[in-house]
């Protein structure tokens, strides 16, 4: 599910199906990204600072795939 991209930032946090990942604009967008990640046969790397949530991440594309 994409995020339509004329929706405010609370209904994009809102219309993310990936669990445990909350916030604004940014993180709707790390959400969509994570959904079409996700429907993919792709292997996926995640990198980030300590603390930016690659873990939720990689257990939301785990449980979406």
């Amino acid at each position: 599910m994409a995020v339509p991209p004329h929706l405010p930032w609370r209904a994009k946090a809102r219309a993310s199906r990936v669990p445990g990942l909350v916030g604004g604009l940014s993180m709707a967008r790390v959400s969509a990204e994570v959904e079409t990640a996700s429907a993919s046969e792709l292997s996926v790397l995640v990198l980030g600072e300590t603390g930016t949530g690659k873990e939720l991440v990689a257990r939301a594309l785990h449980a979406l795939s």
